[in-house]
């Protein structure tokens, strides 16, 4: 299941939501992601992203005092600066 934040309201895809993310890909400002997904997508333990977190490594959204979410352009940024850590220290030695 996403949430997906359209003109200001949020939105759940439910089991049909490849076709249903289609439609609205255009309009969507942002698909939010939970803790689960993204660990699956990272590949990472949930001890992991709670650190990533702690240390401001990662963005995220929270709405009230438990429920996190990750917008998924935040991750692929995230993902981005760490290759082009990885290639820098490669080119030092």
């Amino acid at each position: 299941m996403k949430l997906i934040l359209i003109n200001g309201e949020l939105e759940v895809l439910g089991t049909n939501a490849a076709m249903k993310e289609n439609q609205v890909e255009e309009k969507a400002i942002m698909i939010l992601l939970t803790s689960d997904e993204v660990c699956s997508q990272l590949r990472i333990c949930k001890k992991t992203l709670q650190s990533l977190r702690k240390n401001r490594k990662i963005v995220y959204v929270m709405f009230g005092h438990h429920s996190i979410r990750f917008r998924q352009e935040d991750i692929e940024k995230f993902v981005r600066r760490r290759e082009k850590a990885v290639k820098f220290a490669e080119e030092e030695f």
